[in-house]
C-alpha cells in the first residue's frame, strides 16, 4: 500500500512524508516450511531524508507498546527498483526470467507472468512474489536450459569457463550474475492506462534483497535495455501524468522537509530546488561555477501559513498547515462542481455543416447559472464547510494556462472577486502559490501545480463573482469538469498576469 506517515498521536497534523509498505509472512529471500510459524514482517520504504525520523517513531512504539516488546527487530537489507515505461514488462521478461516453484506452499507465478504482456492488465499495487533467473548478459550468450531452470552447479561451471578465457589485465572483470533469487513485483498503474501521458509513470516496482541488487541492476540495464533517469526527468514525468503526481518534498509543504524546501533554511534542499527550477539538472553540479549562479535570480521563499488561513485570522493561527488528501478533499470537489450546471451537450446526430465556426473541444464554456434557491443552498454549504475547518488547510490544485504564457514556481494564484467591504469593485484575491510549471507535450499547453488555502477557496466559491468565474472544460477522457478561472502572476517585477483555469487534486 501507499500512504503518509504522521507523528505518534498527531494525525492529521505532524506529517512526516510518504511511505510505501507491504506485509509478508517471512523476510524476503527466505522460504517458509510447513511446520514453521509465520514471522510477520512489515516493510516500509521511505525517502532517505525522513528515514531517521521514521526509525525514531518505530523505536518509540517499541518501548511504549507491549505487543512490540518481544521478537521485534529493526533492520534494513532490501532494495527497490522503479521500472517505468511502456516496455517495463518486456524488460522484466528479458532480464528476469521466472523460475517454476518447487514448494507446494508457493503459488506458481511463473506461468502467470509469462501470460502478462502489459502491466496495465493488473490493478494498481498488485504484488507478485516470484523466483527469477537473473542474467546480466544478452540471452544469446546465456548458458544452457538447465541453468535457466535454476541449476546453480551448471551455472558455476559455465562461469568458471568464461573466467578462464578472459585476461584480467586487458578485460574488466564483470561480477557474475546470480542463478535464481526471489523478488517482489508490485504493479504501478495510476490513472487511465490508455492515456499516453500516464505511460511514463506506469510499470513495476522490483523489490529484492540488498545482496542481489547489483546483479539485478546489471541485468535490467544490459539484458533489459533499461536506462537510468535523473531527478529533473522524474519530476517532469510525474507532472505530465493525468492527474499530476506529487514529488517529495516539493508537494508536501505540511512536512518538515517540505517547509525547509520552501523557506530556504536547508542548503541541501536549496540545491535540489535549483536543479528543478533553474535548469541545473542539465549540467553537472560541480561545473556550476559561482559567477554563473549569481547571474540567476534568487529563488523566492514561500510562506504557506500566509494563505492557509483567512486574512482576519492570520495573526491568531499558530498551528502548521495541513494538506487535504484523499477522501477528505471530496467535499471541496463537490462544492466546486456545484457552482453551476454543466451546459447540455449538443445532439450527436449527423447534421449538415454549420455556417458558423465550431468551438474547439479544448475551449472552456460558461456554466448555466444557479437558481436563487440553489445559490442560497450552495452558499450555506460553503459556509458550513468553512466553519468546520478546525485547522489551517491547503488544497493541491492543477493549473492550466489559457492561451500564451508559462508558470514558474512561487507565482501567485489570484481570483477575481468583488470587494463587498471596501466597495471598490473587483479585486485580485490571493488564493495560493504555484510549486512547479512546465509545458505539457500531450496537453499542448503550459500547466503547473500549486496549493491554495482551503478557507480562501471556500470564500471565493461562496460568492456570486466566484460562481460566475467557474467554467466547464473537457478532460482528457472526454468528460466535462468544472474549473475555476484564475490568473497567475510571477513574483518577479514586471511580469504580467496570465489567465488560467484551476482544478483540485486529491
Amino acid at each position: 500500500g501507499e500512504g503518509m506517515i504522521h507523528d505518534i498521536d498527531m494525525f492529521p497534523v505532524g506529517a512526516i512524508g510518504p511511505v510505501m509498505w507491504w506485509i509478508s509472512r517471512k523476510p524476503l529471500g527466505t522460504s517458509l516450511n510447513v511446520d514453521e510459524t509465520p514471522q510477520w514482517c512489515l516493510h516500509l520504504f521511505v525517502h532517505a531524508a525522513i528515514r531517521c525520523a521514521v526509525c525514531e517513531i518505530i523505536s518509540t512504539l517499541k518501548s511504549e507498546t507491549p505487543l512490540l516488546r518481544t521478537e521485534h527487530s529493526l533492520r534494513g537489507g532490501l532494495a527497490c527498483f522503479q521500472l517505468r515505461g511502456r516496455k517495463a514488462t518486456k524488460t522484466i521478461h528479458r532480464a528476469l526470467e521466472p523460475v517454476a516453484e518447487t514448494s507446494s506452499l508457493m503459488f506458481d507465478w511463473a506461468k502467470t507472468m509469462s501470460t502478462i504482456d502489459l502491466h496495465s492488465q493488473l490493478p494498481h499495487l498488485t504484488a507478485i512474489s516470484v523466483r527469477v533467473f537473473v542474467n546480466g548478459k544478452d540471452r544469446t550468450e546465456s548458458p544452457g536450459e538447465s541453468v535457466r531452470n535454476g541449476s546453480s552447479r551448471d551455472y558455476i561451471d559455465f562461469y568458471k569457463e568464461c573466467i578462464q578465457k578472459i585476461d584480467p589485465t586487458k578485460s574488466p572483470v564483470v561480477s557474475p550474475p546470480i542463478g535464481d533469487c526471489r523478488i517482489i513485483l508490485v504493479s504501478q498503474c495510476r490513472g487511465d492506462s490508455s492515456l499516453s501521458q500516464n505511460a511514463g509513470n506506469s510499470g513495476w516496482n522490483v523489490f529484492c534483497h540488498a545482496s542481489d541488487a547489483s546483479n539485478i541492476f546489471n541485468a535490467l540495464v544490459n539484458a533489459g535495455e533499461a536506462r537510468v533517469i535523473g531527478l529533473v526527468e522524474e519530476s517532469l514525468t510525474r507532472m505530465e501524468s493525468e492527474p499530476p503526481l506529487p514529488v517529495f518534498p516539493r508537494d508536501y509543504p505540511d512536512t518538515p522537509s517540505g517547509q525547509s524546501y520552501w523557506d530556504g533554511s536547508s542548503s541541501e534542499w536549496q540545491l535540489v530546488r535549483n536543479c528543478l527550477e533553474q535548469g541545473w539538472g542539465r549540467v553537472k553540479i560541480e561545473e556550476a561555477k559561482q559567477p554563473i549562479v549569481d547571474q540567476k535570480p534568487p529563488l523566492p521563499a514561500v510562506s504557506w501559513s500566509h494563505i492557509s488561513t483567512l486574512p482576519e485570522n492570520a495573526s491568531r493561527s499558530r498551528t502548521a498547515a495541513v494538506v487535504v488528501r484523499g477522501e477528505f478533499g471530496r467535499p471541496f470537489g463537490d462544492v466546486l462542481a456545484g457552482c453551476g450546471h454543466l451546459p447540455l451537450q449538443g445532439n450527436t446526430r449527423k447534421r449538415r455543416r454549420p455556417r458558423r465556426r465550431v468551438r474547439p473541444p479544448s475551449v472552456s464554456v460558461s456554466l448555466d447559472r444557479l437558481s436563487h434557491e440553489e445559490a442560497e443552498t450552495h452558499e450555506m454549504t460553503c459556509e458550513s464547510l468553512l466553519q468546520s475547518l478546525s485547522l489551517p488547510a491547503l488544497v493541491r490544485c492543477h493549473i492550466k494556462i489559457d492561451g500564451k504564457g508559462s508558470i514558474t514556481a512561487g507565482a501567485r494564484i489570484l481570483a477575481r472577486t468583488f470587494d463587498n467591504e471596501e466597495q471598490v469593485g473587483y479585486i485580485d484575491y490571493l488564493l495560493g502559490f504555484t510549486v512547479a510549471g512546465s509545458f505539457s507535450i500531450t496537453r499542448g499547453l503550459a500547466h503547473g501545480i500549486g496549493f491554495v488555502g482551503a478557507a480562501r477557496l471556500l470564500r471565493v466559491l461562496s460568492s456570486d463573482s466566484g460562481r460566475m468565474s467557474c467554467v466547464a472544460t473537457n478532460g482528457t477522457d472526454g468528460t466535462r469538469h468544472v474549473e475555476l478561472q484564475v490568473s497567475v502572476k510571477a513574483s518577479a517585477r514586471g511580469c504580467t498576469k496570465r489567465a488560467a483555469t484551476l482544478s483540485l487534486l486529491f
